[in-house]
């Protein structure tokens, strides 16, 4: 007799329709929220320059952005694509690990863990191509190698470890964690005190060290673009801010986790396939000992220096933790099967409620009306003058939304006029520029007199874009006038 109640070999229907959710999802989002999110315009305003550094992070995911730029995409679906892309290529690094060095259940169990995360994907749409997503496939495949390269010594495992520490280098200076996190595992376990004699171990940092070169050496050479990495810091924090930090942390890790902990947690205590288990194999407690020293050195300077912790910053440590997790439980067929049910259950619900809030709430800068501000200022400006804008500047959100949608214009916000070293100020003289805001940011329209020729202020009202609200956005805006060329 044929045994029914165990999974048939391939995906089951319910694991296709959780892996459906989990790629459309930002897609369906997309198509009610089209304006790119503030972190995301600014970076595709840097990123249009291909800066080596900017004045406020290092510059891959602005890098990213950029290149999705030129392909003519403005709306937020065209990224999304491009990060979802990464998602898969991180879930393809984590999938990898946990079949090579876990198990091949481990490996089915931690696409079921990627694509059960809601809060993984949903928070998609707000920090799309920012450094904490950009992290997630270079912190999955970093771990990867670095199993990889100590287990089989290969060559091109070393190699790519270095390729990819750079690029988590590039992103944000957060990845140094994951490094020292997998040196303090490397000395910790006997097996693997060797690798500080192999060689290849050296040509990784090498390798490394010459990616992250091409931020660190401008940033060596322009100092006082550190100014804002070191503003994160508040030694001043008091002991309460700190443990706030501390919550937020292990509270991030839970929330990237639901639903699917729960369910483990429950199948567990109902004993009905899941068990948890002590480490065996050096593979599994390099993981456990890796994750752990990741965790308590990132507590420790979130701690140490007064860093206000967000959720999103544990965004890479996602991609550690599943391989973790999944080192210390033992997880069946059948139960993997019923986490998948209801996280599909799950995902209906969250799909539904999304929806709600999209016909529901107007989320202003997911739906700001740039296009529409962006068509009405070119209009005006081409009544008065015949060359030009330079640039559009002055409040963040408005001033990189509305340049998106300005042909051959780049925004800049108060602190990229002030530091971006892609700020021509003979061009602006000779071709003018749009100074543009909102009535609540009045000040960052205001430059100390430094425009002298400038127009008188004017607004605009628009609705917002692809709602039913009758709610409308306004935007304050003047010119400075090109040199020579007004009609």
């Amino acid at each position: 007799m044929n045994d029914h109640s165990a999974p048939q070999p391939g995906l089951s229907r319910p694991t296709i329709a959780l892996l459906a959710f989990a790629l459309l999802y930002p897609l369906m989002m997309s198509v009610f929220f089209p304006t790119p999110f503030t972190d995301l315009r600014e970076h595709i305003n840097w990123g249009l320059n291909f800066p080596f550094y900017t004045w406020k992070h290092p510059p891959l995911q602005s890098w990213a952005a950029g290149i999705v730029a030129l392909t003519g995409a403005r709306d937020a679906w065209g990224y999304m694509i491009a990060g979802q892309a990464l998602n898969i290529l991180g879930g393809y690094y984590v999938w990898r690990a946990a079949r090579e060095f876990i198990s091949t259940e481990a490996g089915r169990m931690a696409i079921v863990l990627l694509a059960g995360s809601i809060f993984f994907i949903a928070a998609l749409p707000t920090i799309l191509l920012n450094a904490d997503q950009v992290l997630f496939p270079l912190w999955a495949a970093i771990f990867y190698y670095a199993l990889a390269a100590l287990m089989k010594d290969h060559w091109r495992d070393w190699v790519l470890l270095g390729v990819f520490m750079g690029l988590a280098l590039l992103a944000k200076y957060f990845s140094l964690l994951i490094i020292a996190g997998l040196l303090v595992a490397a000395l910790w376990h006997v097996e693997f005190r060797k690798t500080f004699l192999n060689p290849k171990f050296y040509v990784a940092g090498i390798v490394g060290g010459i990616f992250a070169a091409t931020n660190a050496v401008p940033m060596l050479l322009h100092p006082e673009f550190l100014h804002y990495p070191l503003s994160i810091v508040h030694p001043e924090a008091t002991i309460l801010d700190r443990l706030i930090s501390q919550g937020v942390l292990v509270w991030s890790l839970v929330l990237y986790l639901l639903p699917a902990i729960v369910m483990l947690a429950i199948i567990a205590w109902r004993r009905e396939g899941v068990t948890f288990v002590t480490p065996e194999g050096s593979a599994r407690r390099f993981i456990i000992t890796a994750t752990i020293a990741i965790l308590i050195l990132t507590a420790g300077v979130v701690a140490g220096v007064g860093i206000i912790y967000a959720e999103r910053y544990s965004h890479p440590i996602f991609a550690v933790t599943i391989l973790a997790l999944l080192s210390v439980t033992t997880i069946t067929p059948l139960a993997r099967e019923g986490v998948v049910r209801v996280a599909v259950i799950v995902w209906v619900v969250a799909t539904l409620g999304s929806v709600g809030y999209a016909l529901t709430v107007v989320n202003e800068p997911l739906r700001e009306p740039a296009p529409a501000a962006a068509d009405f200022l070119r209009e005006r400006w081409a009544q008065k003058y015949t060359c030009g804008p330079a640039f559009i500047i002055g409040e963040k959100r408005p001033a990189h939304a509305v340049a998106l949608y300005y042909p051959g214009v780049i925004g800049l916000s108060r602190n990229d006029f002030s530091f971006a070293q892609w700020v021509d100020r003979d061009r602006l003289d000779r071709l003018g520029l749009i100074v543009i805001g909102t009535p609540q940011g009045a000040a960052d329209m205001e430059f100390a007199g430094e425009f002298a020729t400038r127009t008188a202020t004017e607004s605009i009202s628009l609705p917002y874009r692809r709602t039913w609200s009758n709610q409308r956005h306004t935007y304050t805006y003047y010119f400075l006038p090109p040199r020579d060329c007004a009609r």
